[in-house]
C-alpha cells in the first residue's frame, strides 16, 4: 500500500473508479511536487482524466474529503 492509498483508504466518492482515480492522482502529482498536471503525467489520457477529475461538479460534495480528516486525526 503507498502513502496515497493509505490516506485515501477509506474514501468513498460514490464510484470505485473515482475511489481510484482520486489515489492516483494524489500519487502522481506527490511524486511531481510544483509540477504541473501535464508535466507530472505521462500520457495526454491520463491529463485528460485529470482534468476531468477536477472539474467533475458532482464531487462537489465531497469537497471536505473527510476520509483525510479522520487519518490525520490520528
Amino acid at each position: 500500500m503507498n502513502w496515497a492509498e493509505y490516506e485515501f483508504e477509506t474514501i468513498d466518492l460514490g464510484d470505485a473508479r473515482l475511489n481510484r482515480r482520486v489515489i492516483n492522482i494524489a500519487q502522481t502529482l506527490g511524486l511531481a511536487p510544483g509540477r504541473t498536471i501535464p508535466q507530472a503525467f505521462q500520457s495526454w489520457a491520463a491529463i485528460k482524466a485529470s482534468y476531468n477529475f477536477f472539474s467533475n461538479r458532482s464531487l462537489s460534495k465531497f469537497a471536505d474529503i473527510s476520509c483525510y480528516k479522520r487519518k490525520s486525526a490520528w
